[in-house]
């Protein structure tokens, strides 16, 4: 039993911290009666009846805190029908013969049966007990290749391969980018307001530069090629580059994407003389399974966005250059932020 000292400490913690309001609501008042407050009093300050006070002073007697939950399946029941609500809110409202593309909290209260009569708030209210939120849409697209669990499985295998022979096998993904002479939009700090900050644009054309990248799965490790122009040409000088890093190994799987100029007849032509690049394909609009496209939003994320560079292109080229160097001298960096210590999509 404990003394009435230790149950105000008890009663005052749960008041002040327990996260349920109606929890926190009857410890205060239980805390008053055991201070010595006459219950009728203790009933006028919180709206309520003597009785209820009583028997909120009585379960905690018996049961302690945990007594002034609640009990499961008491109180109110819902009017609201969560399986009926789940169903409309998560589907287009054009499958209810609405020309709307999304669902407000009127139209939900006009067209769900068991919200009829609700306002804006409680249909607010009735979805977070659903456990819904409003988020905003993140662009998706299945790929449609039709061979798309085969070329994944292709590639798990490689990575495994590359995972269990690291001294002879390497894997790498490799990836093309474009760099832009004008700053992409960007958050900066500003003053409070509504003014936002400006970014300075140049009145010259939008030039940009090109990029080759590739990403060791197993050490992290990246090399890049930077030229006007990224053709047969370039892809070759860089191919020949990958050939150099990996002088010691027997086989180094090359995973790209579909861009057209992968099957030129001059690389088809250099592949063949070269067979310790072997090249593996990835699905069709499957950008997500190339943990190369990574290092393009890390570069972005450090130059790309807001740069002050675009009146002197030279110099934003060779701030690109730098960006591709640190990226290099950083490979465990590099394989954590590319995701490849926790990569689960070939697994």
């Amino acid at each position: 039993m404990q003394r009435p000292q230790q149950q105000i400490d008890e009663l005052t913690d749960a008041a002040h911290h327990h996260p349920k309001p109606r929890v926190r609501v009857k410890a205060l008042a239980v805390r008053a009666v055991i201070s010595g407050m006459p219950r009728t009093q203790v009933a006028q300050v919180f709206a309520t009846s003597r009785q209820s006070v009583g028997k909120w002073v009585s379960d905690y007697q018996e049961g302690g805190i945990s007594a002034l939950q609640v009990a499961p399946g008491r109180g109110r029941k819902p009017t609201v029908d969560e399986k009926e609500l789940v169903d409309y809110a998560l589907q287009s409202p054009h499958n209810f013969g609405i020309n709307r593309s999304r669902w407000t909290l009127r139209l939900l209260a006009q067209t769900v049966p068991s919200l009829r009569g609700f306002t804006d708030a409680g249909v607010r209210v009735a979805l977070k007990r659903c456990g819904l939120s409003y988020k905003r849409g993140q662009p998706w697209m299945l790929s449609p290749d039709p061979q798309y669990e085969k070329k994944r499985q292709v590639i798990a295998a490689a990575l495994e391969h590359a995972r269990r022979h690291p001294q002879s096998v390497v894997a790498v993904f490799e990836d093309e980018a474009s760099f832009y002479r004008q700053p992409s939009q960007g958050w900066l700090w500003s003053w409070a307001g509504r003014q936002q900050p400006r970014m300075a644009w140049s009145q010259r054309s939008n030039t940009l530069v090109r990029a080759a990248a590739g990403l060791d799965t197993t050490s992290g490790n990246s090399h890049y090629l930077q030229a006007p122009k990224i053709g047969v040409a370039r892809l070759i000088q860089f191919y020949r580059q990958l050939l150099e890093a990996y002088p010691k190994a027997l086989m180094i799987y090359l995973i790209q994407d579909n861009w057209p100029v992968h099957f030129h007849a001059d690389i088809i032509t250099f592949l063949a003389q070269h067979p310790r690049l072997q090249i593996l394909r990835l699905p069709t609009y499957a950008p997500r399974l190339n943990p190369a496209e990574k290092l393009w939003r890390w570069t972005r994320q450090r130059l790309c966005h807001a740069h002050p560079y675009c009146d002197d292109f030279g110099q934003y080229k060779a701030q690109l250059n730098a960006c591709f160097v640190q990226a290099a001298l950083q490979p465990a960096a590099m394989r954590r932020y590319c995701g490849l210590d926790n990569a689960k999509i070939f697994t």
